[in-house]
């Protein structure tokens, strides 16, 4: 992203006063990195994405507070659907499995707070900075994650040239060229597709 605002020739700052915001907002989409993962590892892909798809019901609760927005009943109800289908398979589930649903419920909240998040900040902050320094404090936020839970390891950084092929066409082409079609009047629809590259990385480690 910072090489495609370079190329465009566009400033890299944002006002200060957005900077915490922004940074925080970063961290928030580490940790949902690490608890989504966590939640597919301590039971199944399926269960993990069931979760997750409880977002919408944390997006319509924090939208009124966020963004000052009419609480919407509909968004909600459909988010208390996804729960009572998640009691419903977990009948006979192991405490590690349920462990995992609470994993990838909280992963589901971090999701749905950074969306909301993003919509409001893209109202004073193009989207495209927005990501580019949420994907930084990402970075910075799970790596401090990895180094304290003697995870990290310097081989993680070794990149092969298909590595770095496909990483800059998934950052120039579903990244930085995305974000222009981005509108700062989008809502928090637009601003979850904003953020879409900001999804976690399958290779991320995690305890077992």
């Amino acid at each position: 992203i910072m090489i495609y605002l370079l190329f465009v020739k566009s400033s890299l700052t944002i006002n200060k006063k957005f900077f915490w915001r922004v940074s925080f907002v970063g961290l928030v989409v580490a940790a949902h990195w690490v608890t989504f993962y966590t939640s597919i590892q301590w039971s199944t892909a399926s269960l993990g994405i069931l979760c997750l798809s409880t977002t919408t019901l944390h997006v319509a609760w924090l939208e009124p507070i966020i963004m000052k927005k009419r609480f919407s009943w509909l968004e909600f109800s459909l988010g208390l659907l996804v729960i009572g289908g998640i009691y419903f398979v977990s009948g006979d589930f192991s405490t590690q499995e349920y462990w995992a649903v609470f994993m990838g419920l909280l992963s589901a909240f971090l999701a749905g707070f950074f969306a909301v998040s993003n919509a409001k900040l893209v109202e004073d902050i193009p989207s495209t900075h927005i990501s580019m320094y949420e994907l930084a404090m990402g970075f910075v936020g799970l790596t401090i994650y990895l180094i304290l839970s003697n995870q990290f390891d310097v081989s993680m950084l070794q990149l092969t040239m298909s590595d770095v092929f496909w990483l800059l066409f998934l950052a120039v082409i579903i990244g930085a060229l995305e974000y222009q079609s981005t509108s700062p009047q989008s809502g928090v629809e637009d601003a979850i597709n904003s953020v879409a590259p900001l999804a976690p990385a399958p290779s991320l480690p995690l305890p077992k």
